[in-house]
């Protein structure tokens, strides 16, 4: 899920990071050769220049999904990093434009610190830092 002006620089055939199957093959590989303790912090990045708050609740809310399927798998992630995203309102219009913001950095940060711990309410499945 990729938004903003360069949303196009994850997915199949991207140099940047490993889709949700690669990952799960990652969890099965690390099981196999009894390492899966070293998998603890799960890297995400929206896109660049998002223009619209619901953009970013979406996947944020995808991403808490994939960190409590993840936790259920066994892997100990205690850190999600949170990268990219952040629109700058260039025009002051606070718009969804390319060129613009329709939230607050107050707004973006609230989110981000908000997203886990009230999507992710399992006593097994802690929110991660």
């Amino acid at each position: 899920m990729g938004k903003g002006k360069w949303q196009n620089t994850g997915g199949e055939k991207s140099k940047f990071g490993l889709t949700a199957s690669q990952i799960l093959d990652v969890v099965e590989t690390l099981r196999h050769e009894d390492a899966l303790e070293s998998l603890q912090l799960v890297h995400f990045h929206l896109g660049s220049q998002i223009a619209n708050i619901r953009d970013i609740q979406r996947g944020l809310r995808e991403c808490a999904r994939f960190y409590q399927n993840l936790m259920q798998l066994g892997a100990p992630i205690d850190t999600v990093d949170v990268g990219g995203g952040l629109g700058i309102d260039y025009e002051g219009t606070r718009s969804r434009s390319y060129c613009s913001a329709n939230y607050s950095m107050q707004e973006y940060a609230r989110n981000v610190v908000s997203a886990f711990p009230s999507f992710v309410r399992k006593p097994t499945c802690p929110s991660p830092i």
